[in-house]
């Protein structure tokens, strides 16, 4: 309660745009208060973060199969049902992991999902002995750009724009990281802690949201938050004057 008087369920913390969410939430979950996101998802459960962070799991842990599975299909490079079913075959097969499987090439695939996965498991590659010796902000950066993960969400349409936030909002998170000491396992390591605690939450719980999720909403205590020029208020493309929200 804020000073014995104040619900948590009473209080919320109001942003222009999702992306800013990320932050506060690994801020509360560092004070271990609990919080929910209105109308929308928290950071590091949103798809284009999972996807990312499936990626990154993978420079670490090669035989991940959860994050192979998620990788692989993002963006799309003509792996379908029946391809990852002839991978599956022959990771029983030859007893091995599924992206062991994968990166021997069974014979039964197209060409094409061969040619798919040997440009998947190049790209791995790079970006593993690159995070050998670049931080791994620098990392992030790389495997957002060479995968096609940001290039996907390149047009200008609102939702795409929210979703490139939220990747450069992931390299902000790395970026603190490398602050903290941490390499690229220390990284997903913390980012597991986040969504550990995530997990756990319940009961009454701080409202985070968008102005515009808040609308029609009432709390006793609000915090307006990332009030910079351009952001809120935002700006009109081209002539600098403020949107009228």
């Amino acid at each position: 309660r804020l000073r014995g008087t104040v619900s948590l369920g009473e209080i919320a913390v109001l942003f222009r745009v999702n992306a800013q969410s990320r932050s506060f939430e690994a801020e509360l979950v560092r004070r271990t208060v609990p919080y929910a996101v209105v109308a929308g998802t928290r950071f590091w459960e949103r798809k284009e973060v999972r996807d990312a962070l499936a990626y990154l799991r993978l420079l670490v842990v090669p035989d991940d199969v959860l994050a192979f599975r998620r990788a692989v299909h993002v963006p799309a490079r003509g792996i379908g049902q029946v391809a990852m079913e002839h991978l599956e075959a022959a990771a029983v097969a030859w007893e091995v992991s599924l992206p062991e499987a994968a990166r021997r090439l069974p014979e039964r695939l197209t060409p094409r999902a061969r040619l798919a996965l040997g440009e998947f498991f190049r790209l791995l590659g790079e970006l593993q002995t690159l995070a050998g010796s670049a931080p791994a902000v620098e990392v992030v950066r790389q495997l957002l750009e060479r995968s096609g993960l940001a290039a996907q969400y390149a047009t200008e349409d609102e939702e795409d724009r929210a979703r490139r936030a939220n990747l450069d909002q992931l390299v902000a998170a790395a970026a603190e990281a490398v602050e903290r000491g941490l390499d690229l396992a220390g990284f997903l390591d913390a980012v597991a802690l986040l969504t550990d605690a995530d997990a756990r939450r319940e009961g009454e719980a701080v409202q985070l949201s968008t102005l515009h999720a808040a609308k029609g909403l009432e709390f006793d205590v609000v915090f307006l938050v990332g009030m910079e020029d351009g952001l809120l208020p935002p700006r009109r493309e081209g002539n600098g004057e403020a949107d009228e929200e």
